[in-house]
C-alpha cells in the first residue's frame, strides 16, 4: 500500500475518531492500530529486508504522547520480521491533536517455504504470522496489537537429494532375484508437485539388470536377474532424480555395487599334456611339465592346487601342490620292470565345499633320443565363419617328442606365413587369424596350411608337418530378392489344363551355398493352383474354380530365415469358343430309265470366325455300279471310292457319303480355327 493511500486511510480514521468524540463529547484514552491485520502474499525468495507492511497506531487525543512499536511474536521461528523506520506525527482535527507513530515492518531472513513447520504446511504454501505491539511511551502498560500475515508461495527452488552421493555395496553373485540390493533416502524439500519426483538410471542399459523400487523414504535397488561374477563384477552408474516442478530440477548419486565371489566354478586344465617321455638318466629334480588350471572364481575359491589321486610311478615321478611334475630318483631304463605309468591327476580348489576335475596323464620312459616330434593327429579340417574376426581362434595342433622330456620346447611354425592369413602360436600350436579378409562368396572357401612342429635338436633339428584345411563357412548376409514387386497371371480355362504352367515367379539370394538356396510359398494357398517351393513355377492343379481374380502373397525364403515378399494376382478367364455352320445343298439328276446314271450333288459349306471351307459331293448312281466322288474346294482332299449295288440304296448311299464329309469338315474347321 502507498504512502498516499496510507495518509486516506489515516484521514477516514480521523474522521470518524471525531464524529465519535463529537458525539460522545470525550476523548480516547487508549491508543489503537490503525488497522486489526495486514495481509500479503509473496512467492519465496532469497532476499532480505523485504517490505512488508506500514502499520499505524494512534494515541489518546491530545496526549501528545508518541508509541513505541516493536514485534512481540512470530509463528515461524526460523523467519525473522524488525520494525524499521518509526515515525510520529501529530495530526489536528477539530481542535484537538492525534499523536500517531508508524512504522515498517520488513523480513530479516530468506522467505523460504522449506524452513516453516511441516504442519503449518498446506497446498503448496504457509502462513507466516507476525505480532505488532505497539506501546505507549506515557503509559507503557497501555498497548495494542496488529497482525501482519504473509501468505508464501512454494516455488520449485530445492532440487531433490539423495542421502548419499555416492553409494558403495557389495553383493553374492548367487543372491536371488529381485533381492534389494541397497536402500536410498531421497527427499525434495518442496512442496507438491515440485517435491515428487521420478528415480532413473542415466543408463537405459541398466534397467535390464537392476531395478528402481519406491520407498516411503526414498528407493531401492533390485536385481532382475541373477547377478555372476564371472561375466561382470563390478557395476558403476548413476541415479537422476527428476522433480515434477517447470523447470525440473534434478539429483544426482553414483552407486558401485562389487559382485562377491561364491565357489561355483570348477578348475579346468589349462595346460596339460597326456603323455610324457622322460629319457634315462635325467637328473633328479629335472621339471618336467608344468600343469596349470584356471578357476573363474577368485579368492581361496579360486586357487587351484594338484594332487596324484590314482596311478603309480614307483616313485619316479613327484607332483608338487603347485603343479610341478619333476624326477624324484635316479632313473635306470634297464633296472625298471615297467617303461609306462598312467597317473590321474587332479586339480582342486580351496573353496568351501571345494571343486575339482581330473584327467590322466601317461609316463614313458625312453633310453635313448632317437625320436622327432610327431603331431598327435593326421592332417586336420577346421571350419570357420567368413566373418571371423582378427586373432579368432581357428584350432590347436599338438604334437609330442618321445625324446623330449618337457613338451614345451617343442617350436610350431607356418611355412610361409605371410602368404596367408593366419598365424600359429610357436608355443602352444594355437592357430589364428591374422586378418579380416573372408568372403565366402568371393572366395578361396579353402585354405590349406603346412604346420610343422621342430623339436631344436642338436646337431640336427628333427621335424614333422600335417596339412591343417581351413574351410570358410557361409554367413546367410542376404535376404532373397523378387525380380519384380508384383506377377500378374492369367488363366484360360479353356486353354489351360491340369498340370499347365500358368506362370513362374523368381527370386535371386546374394548369398552362395545353402543360404543362397531360395525356396517359395504361398499366402493364402488355393486348392487349384500350386507353386513349386524350388522353382517358382505356378502350376494349375486344377480346373475347379470359378472366374474372377485371385490375390495372394509369394513368400521368397532362405535357411537363415531372411525373405521377401511379392505380389500375386491371377486372372481366371473362359474364352468363346468358335462357331461353325455348315449349308447343305443337294442336286438330284435322274433320266427317265431307270437303267441309266442317276447324278446327285451335295454342296457342304462350313464356316468358323473367318474361315470359310465349301466341299461338295457328286453320287452318280447307275443299275450296276455306283460312283461317289467328293472334291472340297478348300486345300482339303479327298479319294474317290467306289461301291457296287443297285439303284435302290443310291440315295442312302448319298447320304452317308456327306455325313462323314460333314463331321471330317467340321472337324477340320476346329483344328484350323485361330484361338483368341
Amino acid at each position: 500500500m502507498g504512502r498516499q493511500s496510507e495518509m486516506a486511510v489515516a484521514f477516514v480514521y480521523l474522521v470518524l475518531m471525531a464524529g465519535c468524540l463529537t458525539a460522545t463529547a470525550q476523548a480516547p484514552t487508549q491508543i489503537t492500530f490503525e488497522k486489526s491485520e495486514h495481509s500479503m502474499i509473496f512467492n519465496e525468495t532469497q532476499a532480505v529486508q523485504l517490505h512488508l507492511a506500514s502499520v499505524r497506531i494512534y494515541g489518546p487525543v491530545g496526549s501528545g504522547c508518541p508509541c513505541n512499536i516493536l514485534i512481540r511474536s512470530t509463528n515461524i521461528n526460523a523467519l525473522k520480521a524488525e520494525v524499521t523506520n518509526q515515525r510520529d506525527q501529530t495530526i489536528m482535527l477539530g481542535g484537538s491533536s492525534y499523536p500517531t507513530t508508524t512504522a515498517d515492518i520488513v523480513s530479516m531472513s530468506k522467505l523460504d517455504y522449506e524452513q516453516a513447520d511441516p504442519a503449518k504446511m498446506s497446498g503448496g504454501s504457509v502462513l507466516w504470522t507476525v505480532t505488532v505491539e505497539g506501546q505507549s511511551s506515557a503509559k507503557p502498560d497501555q498497548t495494542s496489537t496488529t497482525l501482519v500475515k504473509v501468505t508464501i508461495l512454494d516455488l520449485n527452488d530445492n532440487s531433490p537429494v539423495f542421502a548419499h552421493a555416492k553409494v558403495a555395496m557389495s553383493v553374492l553373485e548367487n543372491m536371488p532375484v529381485a533381492s534389494t540390493i541397497v536402500a536410498i533416502e531421497v527427499t525434495d524439500k518442496d512442496a507438491s508437485t515440485n517435491g515428487q519426483f521420478l528415480v532413473n538410471f542415466k543408463d537405459n542399459a541398466l534397467q535390464k539388470t537392476f531395478s528402481v523400487f519406491y520407498t516411503s523414504n526414498g528407493i531401492a535397488i533390485t536385481n532382475k536377474k541373477l547377478l555372476d561374477r564371472e561375466q561382470k563384477s563390478f557395476y558403476s552408474f548413476v541415479l537422476q532424480a527428476v522433480d515434477q516442478g517447470s523447470p525440473s530440477r534434478t539429483g544426482e548419486t553414483s552407486v558401485n555395487i562389487t559382485v562377491l565371489d561364491v565357489n561355483d566354478n570348477t578348475p579346468q586344465f589349462s595346460q596339460f599334456k597326456s603323455s610324457l617321455v622322460i629319457e634315462e638318466n635325467t637328473p633328479v629334480g629335472t621339471n618336467l611339465f608344468s600343469l596349470s588350471a584356471t578357476d573363474q572364481d577368485i579368492g581361496t575359491n579360486g586357487a587351484v592346487q594338484f594332487f596324484i589321486i590314482g596311478g603309480t610311478t614307483d616313485g619316479l615321478i613327484e607332483l608338487t601342490t603347485d603343479g610341478i611334475i619333476k624326477v624324484a630318483k635316479p632313473i635306470d631304463y634297464d633296472s625298471l620292470s615297467q617303461h609306462m605309468y598312467t597317473l590321474i591327476i587332479e586339480a582342486r580348489d580351496n573353496g568351501q565345499p571345494p571343486r575339482s576335475s581330473n584327467r590322466s596323464m601317461s609316463i614313458t620312459i625312453t633310453n635313448k633320443n632317437e625320436h622327432s616330434p610327431q603331431f598327435n593327429h593326421g592332417d586336420m579340417v577346421w571350419t570357420i565363419p567368413e566373418d571371423a574376426p582378427v586373432g579368432y581362434r581357428v584350432g590347436k595342433v599338438r604334437a609330442t617328442d618321445l625324446d623330449t622330456v618337457d613338451q614345451s620346447r617343442l617350436v610350431y611354425f607356418i611355412k610361409k606365413p605371410g602368404s596367408k592369413p593366419f598365424r600359429v602360436g610357436n608355443q602352444t600350436g594355437v592357430i589364428y587369424t591374422t586378418q579380416n579378409v573372408f568372403d565366402y562368396e568371393a572366395g578361396p572357401q579353402l585354405y590349406t596350411l603346412d604346420v610343422y612342429v621342430t623339436d631344436g635338436g642338436s646337431p640336427v633339428s628333427l621335424e614333422d608337418n600335417i596339412q591343417v584345411n581351413v574351410t570358410i563357412t557361409d554367413r546367410n548376409e542376404f535376404a532373397p530378392v523378387f525380380q519384380q514387386p508384383s506377377y500378374h497371371v492369367n488363366v484360360d480355362l479353356r486353354v489351360d489344363h491340369q498340370g499347365s504352367i500358368i506362370g513362374q515367379v523368381r527370386a535371386t539370394d546374394g548369398d552362395a551355398g545353402s543360404f543362397g538356396i531360395v525356396r517359395y510359398s504361398l499366402n493364402p494357398t488355393f486348392s487349384w493352383v500350386q507353386l513349386n517351393t524350388d522353382t517358382g513355377d505356378i502350376l494349375l492343379r486344377n480346373q475347379s474354380l470359378d472366374t474372377g481374380v485371385w490375390n495372394a502373397t509369394i513368400w521368397a525364403s532362405d535357411v537363415g530365415g531372411m525373405n521377401d515378399t511379392a505380389l500375386l494376382k491371377i486372372t481366371v478367364t473362359i474364352t468363346t469358343p468358335p462357331t461353325a455352320t455348315v449349308a447343305e445343298t443337294v442336286h438330284t439328276t435322274q433320266k427317265a430309265a431307270t437303267t441309266r446314271p442317276v447324278t446327285t450333288i451335295m454342296t457342304l459349306t462350313g464356316t468358323a470366325s473367318n474361315l470359310v471351307t465349301t466341299a461338295s459331293v457328286t453320287t452318280t448312281t447307275t443299275a450296276e455300279k455306283t460312283e461317289k466322288t467328293s472334291k472340297p474346294q478348300s486345300s482339303m482332299a479327298t479319294t474317290p471310292t467306289q461301291r457296287e449295288g443297285g439303284s435302290s440304296g443310291s440315295f442312302c448311299l448319298m447320304a452317308s457319303t456327306g455325313f462323314h464329309l460333314f463331321v471330317s469338315l467340321v472337324g477340320l474347321l476346329f483344328a484350323v480355327a485361330p484361338r483368341s
